[in-house]
C-alpha cells in the first residue's frame, strides 16, 4: 500500500467502528436477510478538507445511488447509514450478477422465506450504505425490493482476503489501476470450460468458409486450421490518425503491420498471457476490399464470435485513447479502499467492490454502438475491460476482479447438462450487461415481466446507435441467423411448424403479426443529445422499408397496449384468427421491373412462394432480400380521423393520439413512428389516414370480455406524395376492440372495404 493509505488517520466517528465485531455477525446477518443489519449512522457522509479521511470517502464512494435505483419508493437521501448483509445474497445471484430475470425473482422469493439459500452457516459479511439515519424501521416491503437489491449490486465494502477477519470465503481483492491479474481471468475460463453446461462449452460449428486470425506470436494473419482455438475482439473504432490512414492502405495482406491501433495491440498482448495464440479482429481479418468474402463473415457473424474461445471486450469510456484499460498505456480509476486498526494490532483492509458490469458499461461508447451488441450476444465468454476492472460473463456466471465470490452448491442452483448442445437461440441474456435507462412516461408504461427472446434483442439492438444506416440489419445478420424464426427485412415468421393453430402455419399470418412492433420513445440525455427524433420519436431511415423496423432509427420492440398496462408480447398470446365477416390477408412481395412514362411492368410472387421456395440451406434463417415492396390485401379503413388527447398517467399527461370513433375515440392510442402532425384548436388532425386490419390476438385475460379486449391490431399508413400514385409507406398504429371495429365499419365518414394497398 502506498505512504498515504498507511499513515493517513482515520477521523473521530470512523475510528470508533468496531470492524471486528461487525465481521463476525455472520449469523445475525444471515437471519436478517435482505433487511440487513444497522451498524452507523454515516450522516451525510461529507469529509472535513482539513482533516481527510479515506473511510469516509470509501463509505461516500459505495453510497446508495438514486441514478442506479428503480425509484420505486422515497429514500431520504439527506443522510446514510452502514448496514451488515451475508454473502449468501451476492453468491446465490439475487443482484441479477448471475441469473436471468426470473431465476432473480425466484432467488428473492426464496430468501425472505428463508428456505435453503439462506441455510449455509459459513456466511460472510459485507457492508452497505444505505440512505437514511438507520434508525428507523428499514422497510423491506415489496415495493423496494428492487432498490435494495439494484444497489447491492453496485459498490459495496468488503474486507480484502489476509485481514484479521475469519471465515472469509467471500472477499474484496485489491485492483491495480496498470496491472491485470491474469492468473484469475484464466481461472475463470478453465473453471467454465471444465464444468459449465453445453451453452459455454458446447463444440462450435466451424463457418462455411475460409476464416483469418492473427498469429498473436508471429504477427502473420493466417487461415484458421480445424482444432485451432481463437480470441475474437470486439471494439469501437475511434479517428484514425493520418499515422494509421496511410499504414492501412499500405499493409500487406499476410502480415499485421508494425504500427495497429492501441487497442489491437493491447489484445494481443492479452492473448499471449493468457496462454492463447490467435486472435480475430474484424478491420485486418476480414478483406474490406472483397465484397463477397465481407457479406459471407457479415451474415455469419454468429458462427465466428461463438466460435471463439473468448471475446475481449474494449469497454473503456474514451475511445479517442486507443488501448485496453489496465493492459498497456491505458490505467484505470482507482479502486477506493481505506484500513482501520484492529485488537490484534493488525490492520483491516476494507476495498469497493467497484460498480457492477451494467454501470461500468454505462460510460462506455462500447454499450451504444450497434455492431458491438450481436458480438457480445454470441459469445460463448467475453472479458470486459473497464475503466474500473476486467468482468467476465458467460453462459452461467459472471465474475470481477474486485471480488472473490465463494460458490454455492445447492441442488436448484445447479446449471442442468443433459442437453448435448445448446439451442438454435441459445445466446447470452442481454439484461444482464445491458444498462436500461427508465423509460420515458410518454411510454405509457412499464417493461414487459417476460418477453420472447427475439423481443429482448431487438429492443437492446434498436436502442443503440450505427455510423451507417445501411449496416441496420448487417449488424443485426448474427442475431437473425441464430433465431427460431426466418426473416424478411428483419421481420420474423412467428412460429413455428410444431403449433397446432392452422392459420398460424399460414406464412401471410406468420408475417403480419410481427408487423405489430412499436416505437420506444426516448427523451434526449443530459446534454440534449439523441439518436430520436427531438420529441424522442423515430427518424425514418429510407435505405429500408417503413413496414420494417430497420427503416427506422430509434428504439422499438414488440409491445401490446391495454388500458394503462402493457403485457408482453409473447409469441403464444400472438395467435391470430379471423374476424367475423373479414376474409384473411393476403401478402405479395412485388418488383418495378421497367418504369417509364408510359409504361410500367411489374411481377409480384406471393409470400406462400416466396417462403415455400426459400433455400434454408443456402441463405439459413434470413430470406433474401429480393424486394421492399409488398402488396397487401386485407380490410382496409380510409379516411380515419385522429385527435390529439392529454392523459393523465401518474402525476404528469401525456399527449395521445387516438382514432376518432363517432362521438368518441379509441381506448388504445395510436403510436406515431415519427412525430405525430399538428392538430387544430379542437385537437383534431386534419390529416386522414388509412387503416390496414392485419390480425387480431387471441387473449386469456379472464377479466376481460371478448368485446372488451383490445386485440385487432391496425396498421397506419399514408399515401407516398411526389411518388408511385397509390404506393404507402407505414406511419404507425393502433389496436382496437371488436366494438370499435364495429363502429368504425358503419362510420359515414370511415369507409371501410376490402382492396390492395401498396407498402414500402
Amino acid at each position: 500500500m502506498d505512504a498515504l493509505e498507511r499513515d493517513a488517520p482515520l477521523c473521530a466517528r470512523c475510528r470508533t467502528i468496531d470492524f471486528d465485531a461487525i465481521f463476525q455477525l455472520s449469523k445475525d446477518v444471515r437471519d436478517a436477510r435482505l433487511e440487513g443489519l444497522r451498524i452507523i449512522s454515516l450522516g451525510s457522509i461529507i469529509s472535513d478538507p482539513n482533516t481527510p479521511c479515506l473511510m469516509c470517502d470509501l463509505f461516500d464512494e459505495v453510497k446508495f445511488d438514486l441514478d442506479v435505483s428503480a425509484r420505486q419508493s422515497a429514500w431520504d437521501t439527506s443522510q446514510y447509514h452502514l448496514r451488515a448483509f451475508s454473502s449468501l445474497i451476492k453468491e446465490v445471484g439475487v443482484t441479477t450478477e448471475m441469473p436471468t430475470e426470473p431465476k432473480r425473482r425466484d432467488i428473492i422469493k426464496q430468501i425472505r422465506r428463508g428456505d435453503e439459500y439462506m441455510s449455509d452457516e459459513s456466511n460472510s459479511v459485507f457492508l452497505a450504505v444505505f440512505p437514511g439515519s438507520g434508525d428507523d424501521v428499514f422497510v423491506t416491503s415489496e415495493i423496494r425490493i428492487h432498490d435494495i437489491c439494484s444497489h447491492l449490486e453496485q459498490s459495496v465494502i468488503m474486507p480484502v482476503e489476509g485481514s484479521d477477519v475469519a471465515n472469509l470465503r467471500t472477499h474484496g481483492v485489491r485492483v491495480s489501476p496498470s496491472q491485470i491479474n491474469y492468473a484469475r481471468l484464466k481461472e475463470w475460463m478453465d473453471s467454465c470450460q471444465s464444468h459449465h453446461g453445453p451453452r459455454c462449452t458446447c463444440s462450435p460449428t466451424p463457418p462455411p468458409f475460409v476464416l483469418k486470425v492473427i498469429d498473436c506470436q508471429t504477427r502473420q494473419i493466417v487461415p484458421l486450421h480445424p482444432g485451432w482455438e481463437y480470441f475474437a475482439l470486439s471494439y469501437v473504432w475511434g479517428p484514425l490518425s493520418a499515422e494509421e490512414s496511410v499504414v492501412r492502405i499500405q499493409r500487406s495482406e499476410a502480415v499485421l503491420p508494425d504500427k495497429v491501433h492501441g487497442t489491437i495491440k493491447d489484445a494481443i498482448r492479452v492473448v499471449n498471457n493468457l496462454g492463447g495464440r490467435y486472435l480475430w479482429v474484424d478491420k485486418y481479418c476480414i478483406d474490406q476490399d472483397n465484397a463477397q468474402e465481407k457479406h459471407d463473415q457479415i451474415s455469419r457473424m454468429d458462427l465466428i464470435y461463438s466460435g471463439a474461445y473468448a471475446t475481449i471486450i474494449a469497454a473503456g469510456s474514451d475511445i479517442s485513447i486507443s488501448g485496453l484499460p489496465g493492459v498497456g498505456a491505458v490505467p484505470r480509476r482507482r479502486q477506493p479502499q481505506a484500513t482501520s486498526p484492529t485488537a490484534s494490532g493488525r490492520d483491516l483492509r476494507l476495498v469497493s467492490t467497484l460498480p457492477s458490469i451494467r454501470r461500468a458499461l454505462a460510460s462506455s461508447p462500447w454499450i451504444s454502438r450497434g455492431w458491438t451488441f450481436q458480438e457480445v450476444i454470441l459469445s460463448r465468454r467475453c472479458l470486459f475491460f473497464t475503466d474500473f476492472q476486467v468482468y467476465y460473463m458467460c453462459g452461467e456466471t459472471t465474475k470481477c476482479e474486485s471480488t472473490v465470490l465463494s460458490p454455492v452448491e445447492l441442488s436448484h442452483m445447479a446449471t442442468a447438462q443433459t442437453a448435448t448442445k445448446p439451442a438454435r437461440d441459445d445466446i447470452l441474456d442481454s439484461s444482464r450487461f445491458t444498462y436500461q435507462i427508465p423509460l420515458h412516461p410518454a411510454y405509457y408504461s412499464s417493461r414487459p415481466y417476460r418477453p420472447w427472446a427475439f423481443l429482448t434483442h431487438l429492443a437492446s439492438y434498436s436502442s443503440r446507435s450505427l455510423s451507417y444506416n445501411s449496416d441496420a440489419i448487417n449488424a443485426f445478420r448474427g442475431i437473425l441467423a441464430r433465431s427460431d424464426h426466418p426473416t424478411f427485412y428483419g421481420i420474423p415468421f412467428l412460429f413455428g411448424g410444431e403449433t397446432s393453430y392452422t392459420l398460424a402455419r399460414d406464412p401471410n399470418f406468420r408475417f403480419v403479426c410481427a408487423l405489430s412492433w412499436e416505437p420506444i420513445y426516448q427523451p434526449p440525455c443530459i446534454d440534449n443529445s439523441s439518436k430520436n427524433g427531438e420529441d424522442g420519436h423515430l427518424i425514418r431511415r429510407k435505405e429500408f422499408p417503413s413496414w420494417s423496423w430497420a427503416g427506422w432509427i430509434g428504439q422499438v420492440s414488440y409491445h401490446y397496449f391495454l388500458w394503462d398496462r402493457r403485457f408482453g408480447c409473447a409469441e403464444e398470446d400472438l395467435h391470430p384468427q379471423e374476424l367475423d365477416g373479414h376474409q384473411p390477408v393476403r401478402v405479395w412481395i412485388y418488383f418495378n421491373l421497367r418504369e417509364d412514362i408510359d409504361n410500367i411492368s411489374v411481377w409480384d410472387i406471393s409470400i406462400e412462394e416466396f417462403f415455400a421456395n426459400h433455400n434454408s440451406a443456402l441463405w439459413g434463417n434470413i430470406m433474401p432480400e429480393i424486394s421492399p415492396f409488398l402488396q397487401i390485401e386485407c380490410t382496409v379503413l380510409h379516411c380515419l380521423q385522429l385527435k390529439l388527447l392529454s392523459i393523465p398517467s401518474g402525476t404528469t399527461s401525456v399527449p395521445a393520439v387516438r382514432i376518432v370513433i363517432g362521438d368518441g375515440y379509441s381506448r388504445a392510442p395510436v403510436l406515431f413512428c415519427g412525430p405525430p402532425p399538428c392538430s387544430n384548436e379542437d385537437g383534431v388532425i386534419e390529416k386522414e389516414y388509412s387503416g390496414l386490419v392485419l390480425f387480431e390476438r387471441n387473449h386469456s385475460i379472464v377479466l376481460c370480455t371478448l368485446w372488451d379486449h383490445i386485440g385487432i391490431f391496425v396498421l397506419l399508413v399514408k399515401e407516398v406524395q411526389g411518388g408511385r400514385k397509390g404506393h404507402h409507406e407505414r406511419v404507425g398504429s393502433a389496436w382496437l376492440d371488436r366494438a370499435e371495429l364495429g363502429k368504425l365499419g358503419g362510420d359515414g365518414n370511415t369507409k371501410m372495404r376490402r382492396e390492395t394497398i401498396s407498402l414500402s
